[in-house]
């Protein structure tokens, strides 16, 4: 048996899924912004673990949405979920947010099986016209590396001359649609970072074990965290 919890902090939404085997077994989460995580990741897992009847020593393994993402919400995540796997000592399995979030949108698009030249892109708000994304091949193979974007008419495409469909999605991506109108641009709405995305990535990571260090693990930001600094003069 593989049950593992899964956590994606990476964006506004909190968002708690239990899953066996690959298979999601039920879900909690909040999509509101404003959104208290660290009020509600512990609670949202005592739930699902009560509703479902295990107990936390019955979990295989803890999997993160692992970025990129806010510094804060991600640290939630990590600590949590380090914090359950030292004290079960079982494995920590990281999850690309951006790959977690191009599976959903394959899974809701009729693509035929013979079509292998589409790419997904997903978008995570970077603030004015700048998105962190990703290029994914149909098989959720990365074409590249994660990129801070500056979005203009023609970003993306060269994309058009090798891919006759992309797909974009994402909490960045309704920004883009005045900008990105090429016949092969198209955008899913109703895509966001969800652990529910991440069940069949997770058991696959499991199963290879593809785990990390739980002590030296770090999630990836989308930019580096400047502490605020008191004007007062304390001295």
């Amino acid at each position: 048996m593989s049950l593992i919890l899964l956590i994606e902090t990476a964006t506004n939404v909190c968002s708690v899924a239990l899953a066996e085997k690959g298979k999601l077994l039920g879900y909690k989460e909040e999509l509101k912004e404003g959104t208290s995580h660290s009020l509600l990741v512990t609670s949202y897992i005592d739930t699902l673990l009560k509703t479902n009847h295990f107990k936390a020593s019955d979990l295989s393994a803890v999997a993160i949405s692992a970025g990129p993402g806010s510094y804060t919400g991600l640290r939630i995540g990590c600590s949590v979920a380090k914090a359950i796997c030292y004290t079960l000592k079982i494995p920590l399995i990281a999850i690309s947010t951006l790959q977690a979030l191009a599976w959903k949108a394959q899974q809701t698009i009729p693509l035929p099986t013979h079509n292998v030249s589409n790419v997904f892109l997903p978008m995570l708000d970077a603030r004015r016209m700048d998105v962190y994304t990703i290029a994914f091949d149909q098989n959720l193979k990365a074409l590249n590396k994660v990129e801070l974007k500056r979005i203009t008419s023609n970003t993306f495409e060269s994309l058009t001359d090798t891919y006759p469909s992309i797909y974009f999605f994402g909490n960045g991506a309704a920004k883009c649609l005045d900008h990105l109108t090429h016949s092969s641009f198209h955008f899913l709405d109703k895509q966001y970072c969800s652990a529910t995305n991440m069940p069949e990535l997770a058991h696959h990571a499991f199963c290879t074990q593809d785990f990390q260090d739980t002590a030296y693990f770090e999630p990836s930001y989308l930019s580096k965290y400047i502490p605020n600094i008191s004007k007062k003069n304390i001295l």
